[in-house]
């Protein structure tokens, strides 16, 4: 009895023995597919790629002569997808100007949508974001892209506006300094009139600080130059985030005092 026991037992862990060997072996298999991170098709045949999409590939590919050799996963093919709709999108855009893609993080948990970086070929040390959206139709995808290379061609020309407008209505204001980082649409292409923007025509987001020379002014003074400069932007209606900073005339980065307010 105990020999037909024993028997049975050993059987059973041979069993047992024989198929997590198996179960091991083919998650070794299956983890260097992962870790790949591309499965191909080798029927079709392999795409002709620039060598901007290589570079662009090879920055966020594993298997990089897979690239080279324009054999393309599924996802690989949506980013170059993306990447002709985003060059196609900043050349209507932008016709004056010569860009660069270097780098993409597609859509994840964290953001809901595609971001490119990209730089103007004639100043390759500043980047630029693009955010890009993807709608998927029947017909295929669909892409909602913007970007804030704008806030380059127009940075200087709204700052010299506010402090022509600043300077007139307050002899105080020293400084204006701008910032449009935001990304927005087409309808903040190259050919964009500024006037439109300090008409309260058009809405661009920017963050403006407006330097006001502090010599002799009381903590009561600061707030009625606030409440002054905070008037007499709403009623131009130029949308924007704002901050008056009270400074010494002759050292504008110790800001003595500072208030922000928004626009909208």
């Amino acid at each position: 009895m105990k020999r037909k026991i024993l028997a049975s037992f050993f059987i059973v862990m041979s069993v047992i023995a024989t198929s997590c060997s198996g179960h091991i072996g083919g998650n070794s298999i299956n983890d260097d597919k992962n870790y790949s991170d591309e499965s191909y098709d080798e029927s079709e045949q392999e795409r002709k790629l620039t060598q901007e999409q290589i570079d662009l590939l090879c920055n966020i590919s594993v298997n990089e002569e897979k690239v080279k050799e324009g054999k393309l996963s599924d996802w690989q093919k949506e980013v170059l997808n993306q990447y002709d709709a985003a060059m196609e999108y900043l050349s209507d855009k932008y016709p004056s100007y010569d860009f660069l893609i270097t780098y993409c993080e597609q859509k994840n948990l964290v953001n809901s949508y595609t971001t490119f970086n990209f730089v103007e070929k004639s100043e390759d040390s500043v980047y630029y974001d693009m955010h890009i959206d993807v709608y998927e139709e029947e017909n295929g995808n669909r892409y909602d892209i913007t970007d804030n290379f704008y806030g380059k061609i127009f940075e200087d020309e709204l700052k010299d506006k506010f402090v022509e407008l600043m300077q007139e209505e307050f002899t105080e204001c020293t400084d204006v300094t701008t910032n449009i980082s935001t990304v927005a649409g087409k309808e903040f292409g190259e050919n964009l009139d500024i006037e439109s923007v300090m008409s309260g025509e058009i809405e661009m987001n920017h963050n403006t600080d407006f330097y006001i020379n502090a010599e002799g002014m009381t903590d009561t003074d600061y707030a009625d130059m606030v409440a002054r400069v905070k008037e007499f932007i709403s009623e131009k209606g130029i949308c924007g985030s704002y901050d008056v900073k009270f400074v010494n005339e002759s050292e504008e980065e110790d800001v003595l005092y500072m208030e922000h307010f928004f626009v909208k």
